[in-house]
C-alpha cells in the first residue's frame, strides 16, 4: 500500500484531472484493488473449505444411507455426517459496531462492505439494530418487538432503520431516547449478494447510537450475546468521554461474562477506533491519551494495543469506493487486517475445518476397513456366528441397556439433590442482595446535571443498575451454585459414566476374542467420535461445569433481567419527582436511592420465574452427559444388532444374492476411498 500511497501523492502533484485515466492511475487501481482483497483473502479460503466439506457431505451421505440400507452399516455413520453438517452450516463470524450518534458507524461499515449500504447523515441518524448478512439476493426482513416480521421493500430500508429528521434536530416536544424506546422495531436484517465482507460468513450487527438510547444496557446484551468481536467507535474530536467509558466498562464485563473470564480481565475481542482523525491537526497526543484510558493497568479495557485504531472512516470510504489509495486508507487496511485475523486465527480454522475433516475421515476408515470388510467376511463365509455366539451378542445388546438404565437413574437422584440445594440457596442469595446492589450503587458515575438532563442522569444509573444486577446474579449463580452444587454432583456422575464404558468395553473385548469381532474397536472409535477419554478420565473436554454453563449461564441472566427495563425505571422517576431534586444536598446520592428503589422493585416482580429459569440449565447439564453416554450405548446395540441381521440374512439368501452383494460393498468401498482422498485435499488446499 505504500507504494499505491506514493503513486498517489505523484498524481496530486502534478493535478492529474480526474477523468483522465494515465498508466499511473491504472497502476493506482492496480495497487488498491489487490490491497482491498488481501485481509478477506484469509476468510474467503475458510468459506471455500467449509463450502466443499459441505458438498462432500451430500455424497458421502448418500454412499452411507445406500449401505445402511442393506444393513451392511449401522445408522449411527448417517448421524455423524449430519451433526457435521450442522456444525458447519451454523458457522459464522458476527462482528458488532456500537457507539454514540454521530461517531461515523454507519461510514465505516460502508467502507468494510464495499458500498453505501448504511444511511449516513450529520445529525444523528442510526435508529434500529440493523443485521448486514450474506444472502442470495437483496432484501430487507423487519423484526418487531411481538415476535412478528415481514420483507420489506428495498427502498424503505434507509427510512427504517433512521431516526425522522425531526427528531434527531430536536423540534420541540420531540426526543430521540422517546423515539427509540417507542419503536416497535426489534432489529433490520439486510441480506445482499455482494458486500465485500459478508460474501465471506462475516455478519455485521449495527446499533443505534447508545448515548441517547433509554435501554442501553439492554441493547448491548443482545449485540454481545451474538458477536465474535466488538467494534467500539469514538471521535478524535472529542476522545472517549466519560460516558464513553462507562460504556466501554460495560461492554468489557458483558463480554468477559459471555467468555466466562475474571470481569476485570480486559477484554480480548474488543476493538476501539478513533474516527474523525482527518479533522485534527496532531495525532501523537490523542493517541497517547487513548492508550492511557485503555491500556491502563488498573482498570484495561482493551487486550493489547493493536486493538486500538486511528482512522477516518469518511477518507476510508472514498478510497474503497473509488479504488484509489489516500492518506489514511493504510490505517483502514491495518485495522481489517487484525479483524480478520482475530475472526479466523489459524487455531479456530484448524478447529473447525480440523474437527469436521477428522470426524468425516474416522467414520470412512471405519466403515471402509471395520464394517464393510465384516459384512464381506460373513458374505465370503469366512466369519460365521454359532448360536453359543449369538447368545453372547445379546447378552452385550442386555448389558449396554441396563448399564445406560443405571446412569440414568443416578443422574436423576443427583439432579433432585441439586434443585433442593439451589432453592435453599436462591431464598439466602434474595435476602442479601438489595444491600450489595445498594452498596454497588456509591460507585454509580454520570457526566450529566441533575438540573439541566435528569432523564440522562437516570438513564445512566438505571443502566449501570442493571449492569450491577446482572454481575451480582451471575456471580452467585457461576459460584455458589455451579461451583458449590452443581459440579461436586456432576464429577460424581462422570465418575460413573467412566466405570460403565470401561466395564463395557472390557465385555466387548471378551466378545471380540470369542467370535473375532471388533466391537472393542468400534467402541474406542465412539470414545474419539464423542470426545470421552477413558484415559485421563473426562467425558467432555472439561469435566469442571463452571467452563460449560459459563455462556448458558450469561445467556440465563439476560433472560432472567429481560423484563427489567431501564427506560421504564426512568420515565417512572422523571415523571414522579418533577423538580423535588433540584437544589438539594446529596441529591445525586438521593437519585441514586431512587433508581436502586424502583429497579428492585421491578426485580421482585420477576424473582419467581428466574430460579425455575436456572434449574432448566441445570438440567441440561445433566441431560447432555446422558445424551452422551445414551448415544455411544445406542450405537453399540446398533453394530450388534447389524452383526446378527447379516448372519440371518445370508442364511436366506442364494449364492448370486451373495455375489451380487460383495459386489455392492466392493463398489461402495471404492467409492468412500475416493471420498477420503477428496477429503485430503479440501485439508491441504490454500
Amino acid at each position: 500500500m505504500r507504494a499505491a500511497r506514493h503513486i498517489s501523492e505523484q498524481l496530486a502533484n502534478q493535478a492529474t484531472a480526474p477523468s483522465k485515466f494515465s498508466d499511473q492511475t491504472s497502476a493506482v487501481r492496480f495497487a488498491a484493488n489487490r490491497v482491498v482483497d488481501q485481509p478477506y483473502q484469509q476468510l474467503g479460503l475458510f468459506k471455500v473449505k467449509r463450502e466443499r466439506l459441505l458438498a462432500l457431505c451430500i455424497r458421502l451421505r448418500g454412499e452411507v444411507e445406500a449401505c445402511i440400507e442393506q444393513e451392511f452399516l449401522s445408522p449411527s455413520g448417517a448421524e455423524v455426517i449430519a451433526q457435521v453438517e450442522e456444525k458447519l452450516q451454523s458457522h459464522r463470524f458476527s462482528v458488532a459496531v456500537v457507539g454514540e450518534f454521530s461517531k461515523g458507524k454507519s461510514t465505516l461499515l460502508n467502507a468494510l462492505l464495499g458500498e453505501e449500504v448504511q444511511p449516513v447523515r450529520d445529525i444523528p441518524c442510526s435508529g434500529a439494530i440493523s443485521v448486514l448478512q450474506h444472502g442470495d439476493r437483496k432484501r430487507v426482513i423487519c423484526r418487531y418487538r411481538d415476535s412478528s416480521e415481514e420483507e420489506i421493500p428495498i427502498e424503505q430500508y434507509h427510512e427504517r432503520a433512521t431516526i425522522p429528521e425531526a427528531v434527531a434536530v430536536g423540534e420541540e416536544g420531540k426526543s430521540i431516547s422517546g423515539e427509540l424506546g417507542g419503536s416497535q422495531i426489534e432489529e433490520l436484517i439486510f441480506e445482499h449478494p455482494n458486500l465485500e465482507l459478508c460474501k465471506n460468513g462475516v455478519i455485521i450487527i449495527d446499533s443505534p447510537g447508545l448515548n441517547e438510547h433509554p435501554n442501553r444496557t439492554e441493547i448491548t446484551e443482545k449485540i454481545v450475546e451474538r458477536s465474535d468481536a466488538v467494534i467500539f467507535m469514538t471521535s478524535a474530536q472529542n476522545l472517549l468521554t466519560m460516558t464513553e467509558q462507562q460504556e466501554l466498562k460495560l461492554l468489557k464485563r458483558q463480554l468477559n461474562h459471555n467468555l466466562s473470564l475474571a470481569v476485570d480481565q480486559a477484554a480480548n475481542n474488543l476493538f476501539v477506533l478513533v474516527n474523525f482523525c482527518d479533522m485534527v491537526q496532531n495525532l501523537q497526543p490523542l493517541k497517547r491519551r487513548a492508550e492511557n484510558i485503555l491500556l491502563n493497568s488498573q482498570s484495561q479495557l482493551v487486550s493489547a494495543k493493536d486493538k486500538i485504531h486511528f482512522i477516518s472512516a469518511r477518507e476510508s470510504l472514498q478510497s474503497v469506493l473509488s479504488n484509489q489509495s489516500s492518506q489514511y486508507y493504510d490505517d483502514f487496511q491495518a485495522f481489517v487486517g487484525k479483524l480478520t485475523s482475530f475472526l479466523l486465527p489459524e487455531n479456530r480454522e484448524q478447529g473447525v475445518i480440523g474437527d469436521a475433516t477428522t470426524r468425516l475421515n474416522n467414520l470412512i476408515t471405519h466403515a471402509t476397513q471395520v464394517e464393510l470388510q465384516n459384512a464381506e467376511e460373513i458374505l465370503d463365509g469366512t466369519r460365521h456366528i454359532t448360536d453359543s455366539q449369538k447368545r453372547q451378542i445379546l447378552e452385550r445388546i442386555s448389558e449396554a441397556g441396563a448399564r445406560s438404565v443405571r446412569v440414568e437413574e443416578l443422574a436423576d437422584q443427583l439432579l433432585d439433590r441439586v434443585i433442593d440445594e439451589v432453592d435453599c440457596a436462591w431464598e439466602e442469595w434474595l435476602e442479601a442482595f438489595s444491600s450489595k446492589v445498594e452498596k454497588r450503587s456509591q460507585n454509580w458515575e454520570t457526566e450529566y446535571s441533575l438540573f439541566w438532563d435528569k432523564d440522562k442522569v437516570f438513564t445512566d444509573y438505571g443502566n449501570q443498575f442493571r449492569a450491577d444486577l446482572q454481575e451480582e446474579l451471575f456471580n452467585w449463580a457461576n459460584g455458589k451454585v455451579v461451583g458449590g452444587i452443581l459440579d461436586p454432583r456432576l464429577r460424581r456422575l462422570d465418575t460413573a459414566i467412566l466405570r460403565e464404558l470401561e466395564q463395557l468395553q472390557q465385555s466387548c473385548a471378551a466378545l471380540d476374542r470369542s467370535i473375532d469381532g471388533n466391537f472393542s474397536q468400534e467402541l474406542d472409535f465412539k470414545f474419539q467420535d464423542l470426545d470421552i477419554d477413558l484415559v485421563s478420565g473426562k467425558v467432555f473436554s472439561g469435566v469442571a461445569a463452571g467452563g460449560l454453563l459459563a455462556a448458558g449461564l450469561y445467556s440465563f441472566t439476560l433472560i432472567a433481567l429481560g423484563p427489567i427495563a431501564v427506560a421504564g425505571i426512568v420515565a417512572g422517576l422523571v415523571a414522579s419527582l418533577g423538580m423535588s431534586l433540584f437544589g438539594h444536598e446529596g441529591a445525586r446520592e438521593q437519585a441514586k436511592r431512587k433508581v436502586v428503589e424502583a429497579g428492585i422493585a421491578q426485580f421482585e416482580n420477576i424473582s419467581g420465574n428466574i430460579c425455575d429459569n436456572l434449574v432448566e440449565l441445570l438440567r441440561n447439564a445433566f441431560s447432555e452427559r446422558l445424551e452422551k453416554f445414551n448415544a455411544l450405548t445406542k450405537d453399540l446395540i446398533s453394530r450388534l444388532q447389524t452383526q446378527l441381521a447379516q448372519q440371518e440374512k445370508l442364511l436366506a439368501e442364494s449364492a448370486a444374492e451373495r455375489q451380487a452383494q460383495k459386489e455392492f460393498i466392493k463398489q461402495k468401498r471404492k467409492n468412500l476411498s475416493l471420498l477420503q482422498q477428496e477429503l485430503d485435499l479440501v485439508v491441504s488446499s490454500q
